[in-house]
């Protein structure tokens, strides 16, 4: 991430603090939880890279993390407008 006032790098994850702390009196005014409370664990890209990493092929890693994203959203598929029934 790019810091432009200070005109340097960042690290992404010291970019989210900031944000996150600069959002923080709007937040509780509007009794908005902190965002970084539902973060657990790693992202999906450093899971990733640690597979490939540990020696995962690409499409290991790739067919896991489609198993890993149809397990945590609905598996009934949405319906389409007007097709009540």
């Amino acid at each position: 991430m790019i810091d432009f006032e200070r005109e340097e790098e960042i690290p992404t994850a010291e970019a989210i603090e900031r944000l996150v702390a600069w959002t923080a009196p709007a937040r509780e005014l509007l009794a908005i939880e902190d965002p970084l409370s539902v973060l657990d664990g790693p992202s999906g890209a450093q899971r990733t890279r640690a597979a490939v990493e540990a020696g995962g092929s690409i499409a290991e890693v790739y067919r896991d993390s489609v198993e890993q994203t149809r397990d945590t959203f609905a598996r009934e598929a949405p319906r389409p407008v007007g097709s009540e029934g």
